[in-house]
């Protein structure tokens, strides 16, 4: 009784956003974007809004909105002289019923521990776009909903009664590859024609730095390598060593004039991932820092089983698996949805006192993919070199 109740209440709000939308003129040259649960200016959202706000006359765009939670981001696109709304707010109201494309890369439902990217109570009658922000190899939460024997008109009720329109086949995805489509299938199960075919704009060319990404960039000169660490999280740090607890690995940093920068993952709330270092060797950012403007930049990734490994392929860079955890990950954690080591470009490190060899191996070694490299590039990235430009024609063909 309750899930019906809650079913036509968001029948009710999504009738009345509609109208609203129809009195404030709701169009599709009005935009509106956001990004992990409203709380972070990054990823794939990020570069795609600030391409939109800076083209906006030869795109034939009159708006585009960035919706945040946070009064820091608000405050700091505001003085970027972007347009931001802080949701909840009147502003934010007439906005998101105003705008007729609704654009996120993260969360769209506020059920559970996670807040939605925007409003998306409010994104009834507009078309909707789903970024995403990656797609790893780690098993994830989720089920297959196959509705592949639901009618049209139960598929109409779904809809009409889901919070804001958002529900599988309501909304579009963007996917870098094939292996996108397959994993959408099983995370939301979402049709595949709702499948934007084209690559992530985080891979394009960034607009604008932000100031502190300014410094960051701007301090990498003085060093004669940069080592970028960013370990996934676990359900438990049981049989976790960190690199930097390793002797070896610290001297071999510093006597190399070697830069290692480090950022907590998200959902690692604890910072059990990460390790704070003194000196001028270490780096270690704000878990707020928008890691995709680094990858151009660095001479190699460290990782474990975290999608930035992908990243790191689609530049190009050299990547080192450390993983000490391994047998503990897949047997005890969260294991994975592919064979490992086939998506490998480099021999996995599992044991700690082997991590300062092949460190030396890889820096020292050429940055040129071999065919093996560039066979596992092409799984996870069907195109090269797209610009956010053709991202936004592929956007728009599939919507309309």
């Amino acid at each position: 009784m309750l899930r019906v109740g809650k079913r036509l209440f968001n029948l009710a709000k999504n009738l009345f956003v509609g109208l609203v939308g129809i009195l404030l003129g709701k169009n599709e040259r009005t935009v509106l974007v956001g990004a992990w649960m409203g709380d972070k200016f990054a990823d794939n959202s990020r570069f795609l809004f600030q391409y939109l706000s800076n083209h906006k006359k030869e795109l034939n765009i009159n708006h585009v909105v960035w919706a945040t939670r946070s009064r820091q981001v608000l405050e700091l696109l505001e003085s970027y002289g972007y347009e931001c709304v802080l949701i909840g707010t009147l502003k934010s109201f007439y906005w998101h019923c105003k705008s007729g494309i609704h654009i996120i890369c993260n969360v769209y439902g506020d059920e559970g521990k996670y807040t939605a990217d925007i409003d998306t109570s409010l994104s009834a009658f507009s078309k909707k776009v789903q970024l995403w922000h990656g797609n790893g190899i780690k098993r994830v939460e989720g089920t297959n909903m196959n509705r592949t024997h639901e009618t049209r008109f139960h598929k109409i009720l779904r809809c009409v009664t889901a919070s804001g329109g958002w529900t599988s086949g309501n909304y579009y995805l963007l996917c870098k590859s094939d292996l996108d489509a397959e994993f959408f299938e099983i995370k939301f199960g979402a049709n595949k024609a709702y499948c934007i075919d084209a690559a992530y704009p985080r891979t394009c060319r960034c607009e604008k730095y932000l100031p502190e990404e300014e410094k960051v960039l701007n301090g990498l000169g003085g060093f004669d390598g940069v080592i970028l660490y960013l370990p996934t999280f676990r359900d438990s740090y049981e049989e976790f060593i960190h690199p930097l607890d390793i002797e070896a690995v610290r001297a071999y940093i510093e006597e190399s004039n070697y830069l290692w920068i480090e950022k907590p993952h998200s959902a690692d709330s604890n910072g059990n991932s990460v390790e704070k270092r003194e000196g001028k060797n270490y780096l270690l950012l704000d878990s707020d820092f928008d890691i995709n403007i680094l990858f151009p930049y660095i001479d190699m990734l460290v990782t474990d089983y975290s999608s930035a490994m992908l990243d790191a392929l689609y530049f190009r860079k050299k990547i080192l698996y450390y993983v000490p955890d391994y047998t503990y990950y897949i047997s005890k954690d969260r294991g994975f949805l592919m064979d490992y080591d086939s998506i490998c470009i480099t021999p996995k490190v599992e044991r700690p006192s082997d991590l300062q060899e092949q460190l030396i191996a890889l820096m020292s070694g050429t940055t040129k993919y071999d065919a093996k490299a560039e066979k596992i590039r092409k799984l996870f990235w069907k195109y090269d070199n797209w610009t956010c430009q053709e991202i936004w024609k592929a956007i728009l063909k599939k919507i309309h």
